[in-house]
């Protein structure tokens, strides 16, 4: 196994220098569809597979992307953002959005921590569910 020069993603193998034509991105999730490993590759100039890293880092983050497609009026589902640390009233948020609603990590791709809340009372738990998959995902280390 070759240590990868992270200044050009080369490494070395048998005392010669390999270098890669092109990145074909296939890793779901952090770090492969929220943009950072095509922010890298861009800033090592290797082509990728994937969209660029505007539009990775907006669709990966689902609020964002949502409230961007609405200033083209495009309908979208009503939400709610909460962000960990501030106070929420799980009463309002129900009589906002009605039940039963979805709770899901605002940063994510696929359905890990999503939770159908059904009755008022399972809101606060799917809440720090959520908040728990968003925190871990936003501390992977690349």
């Amino acid at each position: 196994m070759a240590d990868i020069d992270k200044s050009d993603f080369s490494f070395t193998l048998d005392g010669k220098k390999c270098k890669f034509d092109y990145a074909y991105i296939i890793i779901h999730g952090t770090p492969g569809e929220d943009g950072v490993l095509q922010g890298y590759f861009e800033m090592v100039n290797i082509p990728y597979s994937s969209s660029n890293v505007q539009s990775s880092a907006l669709t990966f983050n689902k609020y964002f992307c949502n409230n961007y497609l609405r200033s083209f009026n495009i309908r979208m589902a009503e939400s709610v953002r909460l962000i960990e640390g501030e106070k929420y009233s799980a009463a309002q948020i129900i009589e906002s959005l009605g039940l039963p609603c979805l709770v899901k990590p605002s940063a994510g791709g696929s359905s890990f921590g999503v939770t159908k809340v059904k009755v008022a009372e399972d809101l606060v738990e799917a809440v720090n569910k959520a908040l728990t998959k968003a925190r871990k995902r936003l501390s992977n280390n690349y």
